[in-house]
């Protein structure tokens, strides 16, 4: 299973196994590999996360699924990924709806403020044609 190191950190030890950073993810983070039951553990420690996809495809994980509790915290941890990279797509399209949400925002105002300017212009027109036409010639019919 594949962590990644909070910034400055690179090396880390679990029940006296010690992990090096061995490759990077795509976030740019360097990352190691620890069987899958030191997962609680290393992802207690403040920083630590699950690796993005690493970078080197020649790179395999290391599967620990021979026991039934190495199973079971694969499939969590595979889980939990999943809702992560879920929280991240929510969050970006909640960033863009919010952007969006301004645009549209700013685009109402800018109308509203044109809205107001030809109201404005309308009444001065209706003014000048009021002064420039005499009342009994308004009110003559051809």
């Amino acid at each position: 299973m594949w962590f990644a190191f909070p910034p400055g950190a690179e090396v880390i030890t679990v029940e006296q196994q010690t992990f090096v950073a061995e490759a990077m993810d795509v976030e740019n983070r360097r990352c190691f590999r620890a069987p899958a039951h030191f997962a609680p553990r290393i992802l207690a420690i403040g920083g630590f996360a699950l690796a993005g996809e690493i970078t080197d495809k020649t790179l395999s994980d290391i599967s620990d699924s021979s026991t039934p509790d190495g199973q079971a915290i694969e499939k969590l941890t595979q889980e939990l990924a999943a809702r992560e990279a879920q929280i991240k797509g929510l969050q970006e399209d909640y960033n863009r709806s919010r952007a969006a949400e301004l645009a549209l925002s700013k685009e109402l105002e800018e109308e509203k403020r044109l809205r107001a300017a030809a109201e404005a212009k309308a009444a001065e027109l209706e003014e000048q044609l009021e002064d420039a036409v005499p009342p009994a010639a308004a009110g003559k019919k051809g």
